[in-house]
């Protein structure tokens, strides 16, 4: 697994969120009146209903990131390959036991939306509709004021890798 697979998807994930603003919906340039704060700009956002698969700029990025991720080249990903992060994790970090159970818990469930489950096999366009599926299921969390899967996924990650136990960076 590259060690910037998850990295890459977060970045590509914002990548295209920007880009969609200035692509595919140019009508919300208008109505999103840049001179507002980013607030309202995020909230604007998030009222939107997007589906990403019509985005060739999402596709190609996350089927490069399937890709990625299909270490053996078989045209399938499974729920193994984004656990064996957890492992990764484990010995570059020296985490816990109950921090790698969270992070394995939070990995099911984040790649569990997509449609990744033990003992299924995924293929890229199976992997693209479940993203998209996802997606539209956060924001609609997001909108309920309700944690996002990838805002847990990410608090796990950081207890990993919090090697010295500060918690959250606090800013200067």
């Amino acid at each position: 697994m590259p060690q910037t697979s998850y990295a890459y998807f977060y970045i590509q994930v914002l990548l295209v969120v920007a880009s969609l603003r200035r692509q595919t919906i140019p009508v919300v340039d208008n109505a999103l009146n840049w001179n507002k704060t980013v607030k309202d700009a995020r909230l604007n956002l998030l009222n939107m209903s997007v589906d990403l698969t019509k985005n060739p700029v999402w596709v190609s990025r996350m089927g490069a990131y399937f890709d990625s991720v299909d270490v053996d080249k078989t045209g399938t990903v499974d729920i193994g390959e984004f656990l064996q992060w957890a492992e990764n994790m484990r010995d570059l970090c020296k985490a816990t036991d109950s921090e790698m159970t969270s992070l394995r818990e939070q990995l099911k469930k984040f790649w569990g939306a997509v449609g990744l489950k033990p003992g299924k096999e995924m293929t890229k366009e199976e992997f693209l509709h479940g993203l998209n599926s996802l997606a539209q299921h956060e924001l609609e969390r997001k909108r309920k004021g309700e944690k996002t899967f990838h805002e847990q996924l990410n608090n796990a990650f950081f207890d990993v890798m919090d090697i010295n136990h500060r918690g959250p960076a606090q800013s200067v």
